[in-house]
């Protein structure tokens, strides 16, 4: 029996050695080498360090996921925004598409059969009140839709542009139709609305002329031809834009008796000035004339003679600065092609930068 001082024996299991006694003076336990290489203990230091490493990447992870998921939202709510406003577009233009549509299957429909049993003499009345009304509503203007701002995912200028030239289009067939109406009354009602509208874009500037000359997708028609023997259009024709900073050019014919003639001397003219405006043609006198835009346009029967030409070959200028020299460069080219020449007259009205060609007789 051994006594209760004695020490108690027991195996180092750490190292293997000879056993230690517990409760004796001995030698201070070492961790292993393979579990403490440094012979360390693991102090609070290391393991706060290493949670606030952690916590860190966490934060930083949190606010990465929270950047993707506020860029996905402004994403979604801006594809939204932008769908919405296409639609809005969308809208306007149908709503215009129909207007236009609508009045020009009004206007077809005065050339059906008369009903059966029907007044002849009041149907002529109705329709032709009818007719008076539609060409009336002509005088809405075809929109640009600029007030459509469509947003990041359609160009927006583009898909205006189109809208407005489709619509433009059909408006033009209308406005066509009525100036060539039966009813002397609604024929020369719209060719005057036409020489009226178009009065209003003869003047320009040479910063106006550059502004629209360098817009992306200007409405004037770049280019056309006048058709040798085409049915007569009483609506401006615009066959050049010309140098922006030239002299803008509106050829006339005198509408009448004589027009279908006048209406081809004229567009042989105003086609003449194109070719050249265009660079495909005669050049005119260098530095005496540099051209602009070139347009063909009627003179209604009803304005001839009241300010404006009934007979005769002229080109009118005003007593601006320049008008002179450009008048003279103008009517010494026209004349070298001329079996009658073209005579200069001076009027009271200013037209800056714009030149009036008219083929009366």
């Amino acid at each position: 029996m051994s006594n209760d001082d004695d020490p108690i024996s027991v195996p180092d299991l750490t190292t293997g050695n000879a056993p230690i006694a517990v409760g004796s003076e001995a030698e201070p336990v070492v961790v292993n080498d393979a579990i403490n290489p440094q012979q360390q203990p693991i102090g609070k230091d290391v393991v706060g360090n290493f949670l606030e490493t952690i916590t860190s990447r966490v934060t930083v992870l949190g606010g990465i996921v929270a950047a993707i998921v506020t860029l996905n939202s402004g994403l979604s709510s801006c594809s939204k925004d932008n769908i919405e406003r296409y639609s809005t577009f969308r809208t306007a233009v149908d709503s215009e598409e129909k207007f236009w549509a609508g009045l020009y299957d009004q206007y077809l429909a005065t050339f059906e059969p008369l009903p059966e049993g029907a007044n002849p003499e009041a149907e002529k009345t109705k329709r032709a009140e009818k007719v008076k009304a539609i060409q009336a509503l002509t005088s809405h203007a075809v929109p640009d839709f600029k007030e459509h701002q469509l947003g990041l995912f359609w160009n927006a200028t583009a898909a205006q542009h189109q809208a407005s030239t489709n619509i433009a289009a059909i408006k033009k067939g209308l406005v066509d139709a009525l100036s060539r109406s039966g009813d002397p009354q609604v024929a020369q009602s719209t060719q005057a609305a036409i020489f009226q509208a178009d009065e209003a874009q003869i003047v320009r500037t040479p910063t106006a002329a550059q502004a629209a000359q360098s817009s992306a997708e200007p409405v004037a028609v770049a280019q056309q031809s006048v058709q040798t023997g085409a049915v007569i259009s009483y609506q401006s024709q615009t066959l050049a834009l010309g140098d922006p900073k030239g002299w803008d050019i509106d050829v006339f014919w005198c509408a009448g008796p004589n027009e279908a003639t006048l209406y081809g001397k004229a567009g042989a003219v105003a086609q003449q000035l194109a070719n050249a405006a265009n660079g495909t043609g005669s050049k005119l006198p260098a530095g005496d004339l540099l051209v602009g835009r070139i347009r063909l346009r009627s003179v209604p029967a009803k304005l001839q003679g009241n300010g404006y030409p009934a007979t005769g070959l002229w080109i009118r200028i005003d007593g601006g600065d320049g008008e002179k020299v450009a008048g003279t460069a103008l009517i010494n080219f026209l004349n070298t092609s001329q079996s009658t020449p073209f005579k200069l007259s001076l009027i009271e009205r200013k037209t800056n930068w714009y030149l009036s060609v008219f083929v009366c007789s």
